[in-house]
Protein backbone atom coordinates (compact mmCIF):
# COMPACT_ATOMS: atom_id res chain seq x y z
CA UNK A 1 0.00 0.00 0.00
CA UNK A 2 1.57 3.02 -1.39
CA UNK A 3 0.79 6.38 1.20
CA UNK A 4 1.38 9.43 -0.07
CA UNK A 5 0.57 13.46 0.55
CA UNK A 6 -2.70 13.03 -1.49
CA UNK A 7 -3.99 10.22 0.39
CA UNK A 8 -2.09 10.09 3.96
CA UNK A 9 -5.41 11.38 5.71
CA UNK A 10 -7.53 9.12 4.39
CA UNK A 11 -4.96 5.99 5.70
CA UNK A 12 -3.82 7.76 8.74
CA UNK A 13 -6.41 5.64 10.74
CA UNK A 14 -5.86 2.21 9.14
CA UNK A 15 -1.97 2.86 9.78
CA UNK A 16 -2.51 3.82 13.35
CA UNK A 17 -4.86 0.50 14.20
CA UNK A 18 -2.60 -1.90 12.19
CA UNK A 19 0.58 -0.59 14.78
CA UNK A 20 -1.82 -1.18 17.45
CA UNK A 21 -2.45 -4.70 16.36
CA UNK A 22 1.06 -5.49 15.61
CA UNK A 23 2.82 -7.94 17.07
CA UNK A 24 5.96 -5.82 16.06
CA UNK A 25 6.67 -3.41 13.44
CA UNK A 26 9.38 -3.64 10.83
CA UNK A 27 11.37 -0.68 9.20
CA UNK A 28 13.52 0.62 6.63
CA UNK A 29 14.82 3.89 5.83
CA UNK A 30 16.91 3.21 2.79
CA UNK A 31 20.23 4.50 4.67
CA UNK A 32 21.89 1.15 5.64
CA UNK A 33 23.74 0.84 2.38
CA UNK A 34 25.80 4.06 3.08
CA UNK A 35 28.29 2.70 4.40
CA UNK A 36 28.37 0.47 1.08
CA UNK A 37 28.72 3.97 -0.85
CA UNK A 38 32.21 5.36 -2.67
CA UNK A 39 32.53 7.65 0.55
CA UNK A 40 32.88 4.39 2.75
CA UNK A 41 36.72 5.11 3.89
CA UNK A 42 35.69 8.40 5.22
CA UNK A 43 32.92 7.13 7.10
CA UNK A 44 33.95 4.21 8.54
CA UNK A 45 37.66 3.15 10.15
CA UNK A 46 37.80 -0.26 11.92
CA UNK A 47 39.42 1.08 15.39
CA UNK A 48 36.46 3.48 15.31
CA UNK A 49 35.17 4.24 18.89
CA UNK A 50 31.44 4.24 19.21
CA UNK A 51 31.33 8.32 19.83
CA UNK A 52 33.75 8.63 16.68
CA UNK A 53 31.10 6.70 14.47
CA UNK A 54 28.71 8.27 15.63
CA UNK A 55 30.06 11.90 14.88
CA UNK A 56 30.92 10.68 11.37
CA UNK A 57 27.23 9.13 10.69
CA UNK A 58 25.74 12.13 11.81
CA UNK A 59 27.73 14.09 9.08
CA UNK A 60 26.57 11.14 6.16
CA UNK A 61 24.33 11.86 3.44
CA UNK A 62 22.04 9.66 1.92
CA UNK A 63 21.75 11.21 -1.36
CA UNK A 64 24.15 9.72 -3.77
CA UNK A 65 23.20 6.38 -2.00
CA UNK A 66 19.42 6.95 -2.81
CA UNK A 67 20.07 7.99 -6.62
CA UNK A 68 22.13 5.03 -7.08
CA UNK A 69 18.85 2.76 -6.60
CA UNK A 70 16.92 4.74 -8.84
CA UNK A 71 14.95 6.37 -5.89
CA UNK A 72 12.42 8.86 -7.68
CA UNK A 73 12.97 12.68 -5.81
CA UNK A 74 10.68 14.13 -7.86
CA UNK A 75 7.88 12.02 -6.46
CA UNK A 76 9.39 13.15 -2.69
CA UNK A 77 8.55 16.64 -3.78
CA UNK A 78 5.61 16.28 -5.42
CA UNK A 79 3.58 13.45 -3.43
CA UNK A 80 5.89 13.09 -0.22
CA UNK A 81 4.07 13.36 3.16
CA UNK A 82 5.29 16.64 5.24
CA UNK A 83 6.27 16.55 8.79
CA UNK A 84 7.62 18.44 11.77
CA UNK A 85 10.04 17.65 14.59
CA UNK A 86 8.35 17.98 18.21
CA UNK A 87 10.77 21.55 18.68
CA UNK A 88 8.53 22.55 15.35
CA UNK A 89 5.46 21.41 16.53
CA UNK A 90 5.51 22.68 20.19
CA UNK A 91 6.09 26.45 18.83
CA UNK A 92 4.05 25.96 16.29
CA UNK A 93 0.79 24.97 18.21
CA UNK A 94 2.31 27.55 20.82
CA UNK A 95 1.83 30.42 18.09
CA UNK A 96 -1.64 29.13 17.36
CA UNK A 97 -2.59 29.30 21.01
CA UNK A 98 -0.95 32.78 21.35
CA UNK A 99 -2.80 34.49 18.66
CA UNK A 100 -6.31 32.74 19.99
CA UNK A 101 -5.48 34.26 23.28
CA UNK A 102 -4.52 37.84 20.96
CA UNK A 103 -7.72 37.33 19.38
CA UNK A 104 -9.91 36.69 22.70
CA UNK A 105 -8.58 40.21 24.15
CA UNK A 106 -8.83 42.20 21.03
CA UNK A 107 -5.60 42.63 20.32
CA UNK A 108 -3.80 41.22 17.36
CA UNK A 109 -5.40 39.90 13.99
CA UNK A 110 -8.74 38.63 14.94
CA UNK A 111 -11.09 37.32 12.56
CA UNK A 112 -14.22 39.02 13.78
CA UNK A 113 -15.00 42.32 15.27
CA UNK A 114 -16.06 42.55 18.96
CA UNK A 115 -16.49 45.53 20.93
CA UNK A 116 -13.52 45.06 22.96
CA UNK A 117 -11.03 46.90 21.80
CA UNK A 118 -9.88 50.33 24.09
CA UNK A 119 -8.51 52.53 21.50
CA UNK A 120 -7.58 53.13 17.54
CA UNK A 121 -4.46 51.33 16.48
CA UNK A 122 -1.32 53.49 15.42
CA UNK A 123 -1.15 53.19 11.61
CA UNK A 124 1.74 54.84 9.87
CA UNK A 125 1.52 58.09 7.56
CA UNK A 126 2.36 56.08 4.76
CA UNK A 127 -0.73 53.71 5.38
CA UNK A 128 -3.03 56.06 6.06
CA UNK A 129 -4.60 56.83 2.73
CA UNK A 130 -4.62 53.05 2.40
CA UNK A 131 -6.45 52.67 5.70
CA UNK A 132 -8.94 55.34 4.89
CA UNK A 133 -9.71 53.58 1.89
CA UNK A 134 -10.79 50.57 3.46
CA UNK A 135 -12.74 52.02 6.16
CA UNK A 136 -15.03 53.80 3.56
CA UNK A 137 -15.44 50.37 1.61
CA UNK A 138 -16.73 48.73 4.72
CA UNK A 139 -19.27 51.85 5.96
CA UNK A 140 -20.49 51.34 2.32
CA UNK A 141 -20.79 47.20 2.82
CA UNK A 142 -22.61 48.29 6.02
CA UNK A 143 -25.40 50.89 4.43
CA UNK A 144 -25.92 48.42 0.72
CA UNK A 145 -27.43 45.40 0.06
CA UNK A 146 -23.82 43.43 -0.53
CA UNK A 147 -22.99 40.62 1.87
CA UNK A 148 -19.32 40.23 1.13
CA UNK A 149 -16.74 42.77 0.28
CA UNK A 150 -13.12 41.57 -0.83
CA UNK A 151 -10.12 43.96 -0.41
CA UNK A 152 -7.50 44.18 -2.74
CA UNK A 153 -4.13 41.92 -2.18
CA UNK A 154 -1.73 43.72 0.48
CA UNK A 155 1.00 42.78 2.38
CA UNK A 156 1.12 40.94 6.09
CA UNK A 157 1.38 44.31 7.66
CA UNK A 158 -1.32 45.80 5.78
CA UNK A 159 -3.52 42.81 6.47
CA UNK A 160 -2.39 43.53 10.32
CA UNK A 161 -3.59 47.28 10.22
CA UNK A 162 -6.52 46.37 8.83
CA UNK A 163 -7.62 43.87 11.54
CA UNK A 164 -6.61 46.10 14.13
CA UNK A 165 -8.59 49.53 12.47
CA UNK A 166 -12.03 47.06 11.96
CA UNK A 167 -11.93 45.78 14.98
CA UNK A 168 -11.86 48.94 16.81
CA UNK A 169 -13.81 51.17 14.37
CA UNK A 170 -17.01 48.55 13.89
CA UNK A 171 -18.20 46.84 17.00
CA UNK A 172 -19.60 44.34 16.04
CA UNK A 173 -21.65 42.95 12.78
CA UNK A 174 -18.78 41.55 10.48
CA UNK A 175 -16.49 38.63 10.42
CA UNK A 176 -13.20 39.09 8.53
CA UNK A 177 -10.64 36.64 7.35
CA UNK A 178 -7.70 36.12 5.04
CA UNK A 179 -8.43 34.21 2.01
CA UNK A 180 -5.42 32.97 -0.46
CA UNK A 181 -5.70 33.22 -4.26
CA UNK A 182 -4.80 30.47 -6.40
CA UNK A 183 -1.71 32.33 -7.13
CA UNK A 184 -0.72 32.45 -3.26
CA UNK A 185 -1.94 35.92 -3.22
CA UNK A 186 -3.97 37.09 -0.01
CA UNK A 187 -6.58 39.34 0.64
CA UNK A 188 -9.03 39.81 3.29
CA UNK A 189 -12.94 39.34 3.00
CA UNK A 190 -15.06 40.87 5.26
CA UNK A 191 -18.96 39.29 5.53
CA UNK A 192 -21.12 40.75 7.51
CA UNK A 193 -22.77 38.06 9.67
CA UNK A 194 -25.19 38.63 12.87
CA UNK A 195 -23.87 36.80 16.41
CA UNK A 196 -24.93 33.06 15.56
CA UNK A 197 -23.15 33.43 11.87
CA UNK A 198 -20.09 35.39 13.37
CA UNK A 199 -19.69 31.94 16.40
CA UNK A 200 -20.42 29.58 13.88
CA UNK A 201 -17.94 30.80 11.36
CA UNK A 202 -15.79 31.04 14.31
CA UNK A 203 -15.86 27.95 14.99
CA UNK A 204 -15.12 26.97 11.41
CA UNK A 205 -12.08 28.96 11.40
CA UNK A 206 -10.73 27.10 14.69
CA UNK A 207 -11.93 23.82 13.43
CA UNK A 208 -10.09 24.45 10.15
CA UNK A 209 -6.66 26.00 12.15
CA UNK A 210 -6.51 22.55 13.80
CA UNK A 211 -6.62 20.64 10.95
CA UNK A 212 -4.23 22.58 9.16
CA UNK A 213 -1.65 21.76 11.99
CA UNK A 214 -2.32 18.61 12.20
CA UNK A 215 -1.15 18.38 8.43
CA UNK A 216 1.53 20.22 9.09
CA UNK A 217 2.31 17.17 11.68
CA UNK A 218 2.37 14.72 9.39
CA UNK A 219 3.94 11.80 9.27
CA UNK A 220 5.07 12.61 12.53
CA UNK A 221 1.83 11.47 13.54
CA UNK A 222 2.71 8.03 13.01
CA UNK A 223 6.56 7.99 13.96
CA UNK A 224 4.52 8.95 17.69
CA UNK A 225 2.29 6.11 17.06
CA UNK A 226 4.91 3.49 16.96
CA UNK A 227 6.72 5.43 20.07
CA UNK A 228 3.71 5.13 21.97
CA UNK A 229 2.92 1.71 21.14
CA UNK A 230 6.14 0.19 22.95
CA UNK A 231 5.97 -2.44 20.43
CA UNK A 232 9.55 -4.26 19.36
CA UNK A 233 10.90 -2.21 16.01
CA UNK A 234 13.25 -4.47 13.49
CA UNK A 235 15.54 -3.63 11.37
CA UNK A 236 18.56 -4.73 9.30
CA UNK A 237 22.21 -2.87 9.80
CA UNK A 238 19.34 -0.21 11.45
CA UNK A 239 21.58 2.55 13.40
CA UNK A 240 20.94 5.11 10.33
CA UNK A 241 17.65 4.73 10.62
CA UNK A 242 17.39 5.28 13.65
CA UNK A 243 19.65 8.13 13.64
CA UNK A 244 17.49 9.68 10.95
CA UNK A 245 14.53 8.89 12.74
CA UNK A 246 15.55 10.72 16.00
CA UNK A 247 16.97 13.43 13.69
CA UNK A 248 13.61 14.27 11.92
CA UNK A 249 11.28 13.61 14.64
CA UNK A 250 13.09 13.74 17.84
CA UNK A 251 15.94 16.08 18.15
CA UNK A 252 18.71 17.51 16.12
CA UNK A 253 21.78 15.91 15.62
CA UNK A 254 24.35 18.79 15.39
CA UNK A 255 27.17 18.47 12.66
CA UNK A 256 29.84 20.31 14.26
CA UNK A 257 30.13 20.55 18.01
CA UNK A 258 26.87 21.91 19.59
CA UNK A 259 25.82 23.82 23.15
CA UNK A 260 26.84 22.01 25.93
CA UNK A 261 23.38 22.18 27.46
CA UNK A 262 20.32 20.32 26.40
CA UNK A 263 17.24 19.04 28.07
CA UNK A 264 15.59 15.45 28.09
CA UNK A 265 12.15 14.91 28.90
CA UNK A 266 11.99 10.93 29.64
CA UNK A 267 8.40 11.01 30.15
CA UNK A 268 6.77 12.70 26.95
CA UNK A 269 10.20 11.59 24.70
CA UNK A 270 10.95 15.67 24.03
CA UNK A 271 14.09 16.78 24.16
CA UNK A 272 15.07 20.96 23.80
CA UNK A 273 17.90 21.85 21.42
CA UNK A 274 20.71 19.51 20.42
CA UNK A 275 21.66 16.14 21.49
CA UNK A 276 25.16 16.50 22.56
CA UNK A 277 26.84 13.45 22.53
CA UNK A 278 26.44 9.43 21.69
CA UNK A 279 25.50 8.97 25.58
CA UNK A 280 22.05 11.41 24.92
CA UNK A 281 21.43 10.06 21.75
CA UNK A 282 21.34 6.81 23.75
CA UNK A 283 18.85 8.01 26.24
CA UNK A 284 16.53 9.69 23.64
CA UNK A 285 16.49 6.77 21.30
CA UNK A 286 15.50 4.53 24.58
CA UNK A 287 12.64 6.81 25.46
CA UNK A 288 11.06 7.40 21.62
CA UNK A 289 12.29 2.88 20.90
CA UNK A 290 12.51 1.40 24.33
CA UNK A 291 12.78 -2.38 22.13
CA UNK A 292 15.01 -2.46 19.07
CA UNK A 293 16.00 -5.51 17.38
CA UNK A 294 18.72 -5.41 14.73
CA UNK A 295 18.48 -8.37 12.16
CA UNK A 296 21.82 -8.05 11.00
CA UNK A 297 23.33 -8.16 14.50
CA UNK A 298 21.21 -11.05 15.27
CA UNK A 299 22.43 -13.09 12.16
CA UNK A 300 26.26 -12.17 13.10
CA UNK A 301 25.41 -13.66 16.71
CA UNK A 302 25.50 -17.08 18.33
CA UNK A 303 24.13 -19.28 17.34
CA UNK A 304 23.19 -18.17 13.58
CA UNK A 305 26.88 -16.66 12.71
CA UNK A 306 28.66 -20.35 11.84
CA UNK A 307 24.94 -21.11 9.74
CA UNK A 308 24.48 -18.04 8.15
CA UNK A 309 27.42 -17.11 6.15
CA UNK A 310 25.89 -13.64 4.54
CA UNK A 311 24.76 -10.89 6.65
CA UNK A 312 23.49 -8.61 4.00
CA UNK A 313 19.92 -8.54 3.60
CA UNK A 314 19.17 -10.24 0.72
CA UNK A 315 20.95 -13.50 0.86
CA UNK A 316 20.22 -13.59 4.57
CA UNK A 317 16.45 -13.32 3.46
CA UNK A 318 17.60 -16.84 1.23
CA UNK A 319 19.25 -18.70 3.87
CA UNK A 320 16.68 -18.65 6.10
CA UNK A 321 13.98 -19.89 3.85
CA UNK A 322 16.78 -23.27 3.78
CA UNK A 323 16.73 -25.92 6.87
CA UNK A 324 17.08 -25.78 10.22
CA UNK A 325 15.15 -22.57 9.32
CA UNK A 326 11.39 -21.87 8.39
CA UNK A 327 9.65 -19.51 6.28
CA UNK A 328 6.92 -18.20 8.22
CA UNK A 329 2.87 -19.00 5.94
CA UNK A 330 2.27 -14.89 5.18
CA UNK A 331 -1.89 -14.35 4.94
CA UNK A 332 -2.00 -10.83 2.79
CA UNK A 333 -4.84 -8.71 4.26
CA UNK A 334 -7.09 -7.95 1.74
CA UNK A 335 -7.36 -4.87 -0.02
CA UNK A 336 -3.42 -4.44 0.45
CA UNK A 337 -0.62 -5.10 -2.31
CA UNK A 338 1.55 -8.43 -1.46
CA UNK A 339 5.49 -8.55 -2.20
CA UNK A 340 7.00 -11.54 -3.68
CA UNK A 341 10.47 -12.73 -2.47
CA UNK A 342 10.68 -14.57 -5.77
CA UNK A 343 10.98 -11.03 -7.57
CA UNK A 344 13.06 -9.01 -5.62
CA UNK A 345 12.34 -5.76 -5.10
CA UNK A 346 15.59 -4.61 -2.63
CA UNK A 347 16.23 -1.30 -2.05
CA UNK A 348 12.26 -0.17 -2.35
CA UNK A 349 12.10 0.63 1.35
CA UNK A 350 8.36 -1.48 2.04
CA UNK A 351 10.04 -4.44 0.18
CA UNK A 352 12.85 -4.09 2.97
CA UNK A 353 11.30 -3.65 5.84
CA UNK A 354 8.75 -6.55 5.05
CA UNK A 355 11.81 -8.95 4.03
CA UNK A 356 13.30 -7.82 7.62
CA UNK A 357 10.63 -8.93 9.10
CA UNK A 358 10.49 -12.30 7.96
CA UNK A 359 14.50 -12.70 8.74
CA UNK A 360 13.29 -12.19 12.24
CA UNK A 361 10.38 -14.15 12.45
CA UNK A 362 12.19 -17.21 11.22
CA UNK A 363 15.41 -16.68 12.93
CA UNK A 364 12.97 -16.22 16.50
CA UNK A 365 11.39 -19.13 16.25
CA UNK A 366 14.68 -21.25 15.80
CA UNK A 367 15.30 -20.00 18.62
CA UNK A 368 12.80 -22.07 19.58
CA UNK A 369 14.73 -25.28 19.79
CA UNK A 370 16.47 -24.49 22.31
CA UNK A 371 13.81 -24.64 24.77
CA UNK A 372 12.73 -27.87 26.49
CA UNK A 373 10.06 -28.76 25.25
CA UNK A 374 10.89 -27.15 21.88
CA UNK A 375 8.29 -24.43 20.52
CA UNK A 376 7.58 -24.23 17.03
CA UNK A 377 6.84 -20.06 17.39
CA UNK A 378 8.55 -17.63 19.41
CA UNK A 379 6.34 -14.44 19.71
CA UNK A 380 8.52 -10.57 19.85
CA UNK A 381 7.59 -10.95 23.94
CA UNK A 382 9.39 -13.81 24.44
CA UNK A 383 12.46 -13.72 26.88
CA UNK A 384 13.74 -15.89 24.11
CA UNK A 385 14.50 -12.80 21.97
CA UNK A 386 16.05 -10.55 24.45
CA UNK A 387 19.41 -10.70 24.63
CA UNK A 388 19.46 -9.33 20.88
CA UNK A 389 17.09 -6.12 22.09
CA UNK A 390 18.63 -2.51 21.60
CA UNK A 391 22.05 -3.53 20.17
CA UNK A 392 22.73 -1.93 16.66
CA UNK A 393 25.29 -3.37 14.46
CA UNK A 394 28.29 -1.36 13.82
CA UNK A 395 29.62 -1.79 10.47
CA UNK A 396 33.02 -2.58 10.11
CA UNK A 397 34.37 -2.15 13.35
CA UNK A 398 37.36 -4.65 14.01
CA UNK A 399 36.46 -5.48 17.84
CA UNK A 400 33.12 -3.70 18.91
CA UNK A 401 30.56 -5.34 16.62
CA UNK A 402 27.65 -3.11 18.24
CA UNK A 403 26.24 -0.07 19.86
CA UNK A 404 24.83 -0.75 23.23
CA UNK A 405 21.77 0.91 23.84
CA UNK A 406 20.87 0.40 26.92
CA UNK A 407 24.59 0.15 28.92
CA UNK A 408 28.21 1.29 28.27
CA UNK A 409 29.78 -0.27 25.17
CA UNK A 410 32.63 -3.26 24.90
CA UNK A 411 35.65 -1.40 25.56
CA UNK A 412 38.73 -3.35 24.10
CA UNK A 413 42.06 -2.11 25.32
CA UNK A 414 43.71 -2.08 21.60
CA UNK A 415 46.89 -3.01 23.35
CA UNK A 416 48.40 -3.39 20.19
CA UNK A 417 47.90 -0.48 18.22
CA UNK A 418 49.89 2.79 17.88
CA UNK A 419 48.49 5.82 16.61
CA UNK A 420 50.82 7.25 14.15
CA UNK A 421 51.20 11.06 12.81
CA UNK A 422 53.57 11.96 8.98
CA UNK A 423 54.14 14.01 6.15
CA UNK A 424 50.93 14.17 4.20
CA UNK A 425 52.83 12.82 0.91
CA UNK A 426 53.54 9.59 3.03
CA UNK A 427 52.02 6.80 1.35
CA UNK A 428 50.25 3.50 2.93
CA UNK A 429 53.71 2.29 1.70
CA UNK A 430 56.17 4.40 3.79
CA UNK A 431 54.06 3.03 7.08
CA UNK A 432 54.55 -0.81 5.79
CA UNK A 433 58.57 0.11 5.15
CA UNK A 434 58.83 2.07 8.72
CA UNK A 435 57.36 -0.90 10.82
CA UNK A 436 58.98 -3.37 8.17
CA UNK A 437 60.99 -4.63 11.76
CA UNK A 438 57.68 -5.59 13.27
CA UNK A 439 55.84 -8.20 11.02
CA UNK A 440 52.97 -8.20 9.53
CA UNK A 441 50.87 -5.09 10.38
CA UNK A 442 47.37 -3.42 9.85
CA UNK A 443 46.73 -0.20 8.45
CA UNK A 444 43.85 1.97 9.24
CA UNK A 445 43.81 5.59 7.84
CA UNK A 446 41.96 8.06 10.10
CA UNK A 447 43.41 11.67 7.23
CA UNK A 448 45.86 12.64 5.10
CA UNK A 449 48.44 12.25 8.37
CA UNK A 450 47.82 10.12 10.51
CA UNK A 451 46.67 6.51 10.48
CA UNK A 452 46.20 3.14 13.46
CA UNK A 453 48.69 0.50 12.63
CA UNK A 454 48.03 -2.65 14.40
CA UNK A 455 51.06 -4.79 15.26
CA UNK A 456 51.03 -8.53 15.48
CA UNK A 457 52.38 -8.58 18.89
CA UNK A 458 51.49 -6.39 21.94
CA UNK A 459 54.93 -6.81 22.79
CA UNK A 460 56.69 -5.07 20.19
CA UNK A 461 54.60 -1.78 21.11
CA UNK A 462 56.86 0.35 23.60
CA UNK A 463 59.61 -0.86 21.31
CA UNK A 464 57.80 1.04 18.44
CA UNK A 465 57.08 3.72 20.06
CA UNK A 466 61.06 4.10 21.48
CA UNK A 467 61.97 4.18 17.67
CA UNK A 468 60.25 6.97 17.15
CA UNK A 469 61.36 9.60 20.18
CA UNK A 470 63.94 11.09 18.26
CA UNK A 471 62.34 11.23 15.01
CA UNK A 472 61.48 14.60 13.04
CA UNK A 473 59.08 13.67 10.62
CA UNK A 474 57.06 11.20 12.41
CA UNK A 475 55.74 10.59 15.61
CA UNK A 476 54.17 7.56 17.14
CA UNK A 477 52.07 6.85 20.26
CA UNK A 478 49.94 4.10 22.26
CA UNK A 479 46.32 3.81 21.46
CA UNK A 480 46.22 4.66 25.21
CA UNK A 481 47.84 7.82 24.65
CA UNK A 482 45.83 8.45 21.87
CA UNK A 483 42.73 8.47 23.37
CA UNK A 484 43.89 11.05 26.60
CA UNK A 485 45.01 13.20 24.28
CA UNK A 486 41.61 13.73 22.31
CA UNK A 487 39.99 13.84 25.87
CA UNK A 488 42.37 16.79 26.64
CA UNK A 489 41.47 18.42 23.70
CA UNK A 490 37.83 18.52 24.28
CA UNK A 491 38.35 19.56 27.65
CA UNK A 492 40.27 22.82 26.40
CA UNK A 493 37.28 23.27 24.33
CA UNK A 494 35.15 23.48 27.46
CA UNK A 495 33.39 20.13 27.00
CA UNK A 496 32.01 18.73 30.31
CA UNK A 497 35.58 16.27 31.44
CA UNK A 498 34.91 12.96 31.64
CA UNK A 499 36.40 10.02 33.64
CA UNK A 500 39.15 7.65 31.66
CA UNK A 501 40.42 4.33 33.52
CA UNK A 502 44.15 3.24 33.95
CA UNK A 503 43.56 1.59 30.31
CA UNK A 504 43.10 5.07 28.33
CA UNK A 505 39.11 3.87 28.08
CA UNK A 506 36.34 6.23 28.73
CA UNK A 507 35.09 5.27 32.41
CA UNK A 508 31.05 4.88 31.52
CA UNK A 509 29.17 6.71 33.31
CA UNK A 510 25.79 4.29 33.80
CA UNK A 511 24.75 3.65 36.78
CA UNK A 512 24.01 -0.15 36.20
CA UNK A 513 26.29 -2.61 37.72
CA UNK A 514 25.50 -4.66 34.32
CA UNK A 515 27.86 -5.01 31.50
CA UNK A 516 28.03 -5.02 27.99
CA UNK A 517 29.37 -8.16 27.15
CA UNK A 518 29.69 -10.01 23.91
CA UNK A 519 26.48 -11.99 24.12
CA UNK A 520 25.64 -15.46 22.54
CA UNK A 521 22.95 -17.99 22.58
CA UNK A 522 23.21 -21.54 24.83
CA UNK A 523 20.72 -24.71 24.98
CA UNK A 524 18.16 -24.24 28.07
CA UNK A 525 16.68 -27.33 29.57
CA UNK A 526 14.46 -26.25 32.10
CA UNK A 527 10.85 -24.67 31.67
CA UNK A 528 8.58 -23.59 28.96
CA UNK A 529 10.86 -20.52 28.48
CA UNK A 530 14.02 -18.99 30.45
CA UNK A 531 12.21 -15.93 33.37
CA UNK A 532 15.94 -14.00 33.59
CA UNK A 533 18.51 -12.39 31.07
CA UNK A 534 20.42 -14.82 28.64
CA UNK A 535 23.20 -12.92 28.24
CA UNK A 536 26.43 -15.49 28.27
CA UNK A 537 30.17 -13.94 28.39
CA UNK A 538 31.92 -16.32 25.16
CA UNK A 539 35.29 -15.32 25.28
CA UNK A 540 35.60 -14.64 21.25
CA UNK A 541 32.38 -12.66 19.45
Amino acid sequence: MEVTRQNFKDTLKTVCSAVEEADFLAIDGEFSGISDGPNVSALTNGLDTPEQRYAKLKKSSSIDFLASQGFDFNKVFCNGIPYLNQDEEVQLREQSEERRNQQANGVGTPSFISPSSKGPAHVPEEHKDFINRVIGKVEALLTNSEKTLDLEPCTGFQRKLIYQTLNWKFSKGLHVETVETEKKERYIQVIKVDDEERKRREQQKREREQEELNDAVGFSRVIHAISKSGKLVVGHNMLLDVMHTIHQFYCPLPEVNPPTWRLIDKNNCHCSFFLQDLQDFKEVTMCVFPRLLDTKLMASTQPFKEMITNTSLAELEKQVKEAPFKSPQVETAEGFHSYDTAQEQLHEAGYDAYITGLCFISMANYLGSFLTPPKAYISAHSKVVEPFFNKLFLMRIIDIPYLNLTGPDLQPKRDHVLFVTFPKEWKTSDLYQLFSAFGNIQVSWLDDTSAFVSLSQTDQVQIAVNTSRYAESYRIQTYAEYIKGKQQDKEKLGQTPKSWGEDGWLKPHYTSASTAATFGYHKYTSGPEPTTSLFEVPEVW
